[in-house]
């Protein structure tokens, strides 16, 4: 049986995304050191909720480092295999794009618009490209 490879036009979209998501990682913590850490300065200094709400934030922000960094090693073996194959995979998938889609309202609500290229384009990106394999 002769192996299946993905088109070209996957293998590009995948590896655009990982790239996209390993360079969010720094990204992500320049950001949060400029915009969100001050805020959780003020908020842990508060009251109890205030303080819960900061390290639930901190938390949560820091996190996200860690699924940036694994969209990006998901997303390169993707353009070797042509998108997500198994249960776990597909689920990882659509859970993580519909997250970093409400993500971007978010974002776009507030009118920041430079996360944008992680939580939209990145993830779009890898839509197309298992829709191009």
């Amino acid at each position: 049986m002769a192996a299946v490879y993905p088109s070209t036009a996957a293998i590009y979209l995948f590896r655009i995304s990982a790239a996209l998501n390993a360079i969010s990682v720094p990204g992500h913590i320049a950001f949060g050191k400029e915009h969100v850490d001050p805020s959780l300065e003020t908020l842990s200094k508060g009251t109890r909720q205030q303080r819960t709400a900061a390290a639930g934030t901190a938390n949560g922000w820091d996190y996200m480092n860690a699924g940036f960094a694994t969209l990006a090693v998901y997303n390169y073996y993707w353009s070797i295999t042509g998108g997500p194959k198994t249960t776990p995979e597909k689920t990882l998938f659509w859970s993580l794009l519909a997250a970093s889609l409400w993500a971007a309202r978010r974002y776009a609500a507030a009118g920041v618009y430079s996360p944008l290229t992680s939580v939209a384009v990145a993830p779009l990106l890898s839509l197309a490209g298992w829709y191009a394999a």
